[in-house]
């Protein structure tokens, strides 16, 4: 925020990634120890979705609905144009030249003074969470406008219990407590009140005197520990954090896949093929590090030497025998 502010940069002007060229330019020219954009663990391909990933990216649904009918992500225009874009900001020096290997949380980079910005999901109360992430006043441009719900999103965060269990049922007895009980929410959320939080009156959260998100000795994901819901908002997110993550639930457009969920096991050995292409290929050229010109048609022709065309007709085929069952 302190350098939007320096440089009076328009938040509000920002609607894609190409007026973003501009804001990257002025942090490049005038901010040189810092890259305009982080890229760590995550980036701009992560989150900057216009189709429902359908769980692994291997057979997608193109705007969330597509008549149902899967494409090969890597063979659209849109992912052509959207790596060329990171290849354009990586040449201009936008982005971090070891993007490609670095293993780095991209808020730790702002948090460092390394980065400018970053890509995240945009939520409910995103913003206060990537501050208390980051140790920075940051400001957001939304850049998808819609909310969507997708199975793949849905399935986020969901605990299962191991085959290998010593003991499966009190694993599941505390599996429940996770899901219905506050205290146990709270605990595995914020720690032990009054050391790493302390409650106030609007049953909102914040941290001790003396402590902030860089000391607490405890920090957790809200969305890691079961049912959030039950969870205190921290301060700055408001008391009504919840109440409008529930609003936004219930108003997010439903992907038409929305409930399908692949199993992979006819095909396990081409995703195992494929899934060593993606991981050669696809970082370096969504970082902008590779270039798309030579690269892509490589990756292309990798990915159909792997079975990605077996992969996607064996999808499709599950998703015309699930569609046929929600008519």
């Amino acid at each position: 925020k302190d350098l939007v502010e320096k440089y009076k940069i328009d938040v509000n002007a920002i609607q894609s990634l190409d007026d973003l060229d501009a804001v990257f330019q002025t942090i490049k020219d005038n901010e040189p120890s810092m890259s305009p954009l982080g890229r760590g663990l995550s980036g701009p391909m992560d989150v900057y979705q216009w189709y429902d990933k359908m769980g692994d990216k291997y057979g997608v649904l193109p705007g969330y609905d597509n008549g149902l009918k899967l494409d090969n992500l890597y063979e659209t225009q849109e992912y052509e144009s959207t790596v060329n874009k990171m290849r354009s900001w990586f040449k201009a020096g936008y982005i971090n030249k070891d993007a490609a290997t670095s293993q780095v949380n991209d808020a730790d980079m702002v948090k460092a003074g390394k980065a400018f910005s970053y890509f995240v999901n945009n939520k409910t109360a995103a913003l206060d969470s990537e501050m208390r992430a980051s140790g920075r006043e940051l400001v957001v441009a939304p850049l998808m406008k819609e909310t969507y719900s997708t199975t793949s999103e849905v399935l986020t965060g969901v605990w299962t219990i191991s085959a290998n269990s010593a003991k499966p049922e009190r694993a599941m007895m505390f599996m429940n407590l996770m899901y219905s009980d506050p205290a146990i929410a709270n605990l595995l959320q914020w720690g032990i009140k009054d050391k790493h939080y302390v409650l106030n009156a609007e049953n909102t959260v914040e941290f001790p005197a003396g402590v902030d998100s860089k000391t607490v000795a405890y920090s957790n994901q809200a969305w890691l520990i079961g049912n959030p819901l039950l969870t205190y908002p921290f301060k700055t997110e408001g008391a009504d954090k919840w109440i409008l993550t529930k609003e936004a639930n219930a108003t997010a457009i439903k992907s038409k896949a929305l409930g399908f969920s692949f199993n992979s096991e006819p095909v396990k050995n081409e995703m195992t093929a494929l899934k060593n292409v993606t991981d050669e290929f696809a970082k370096g050229l969504e970082s902008g590090a590779l270039d798309p010109a030579s690269v892509l048609p490589e990756f292309r022709a990798k990915l159909k030497s792997a079975g990605i065309d077996k992969v996607i007709a064996e999808k499709q085929k599950q998703l015309d025998a699930w569609a046929a069952t929600q008519k």
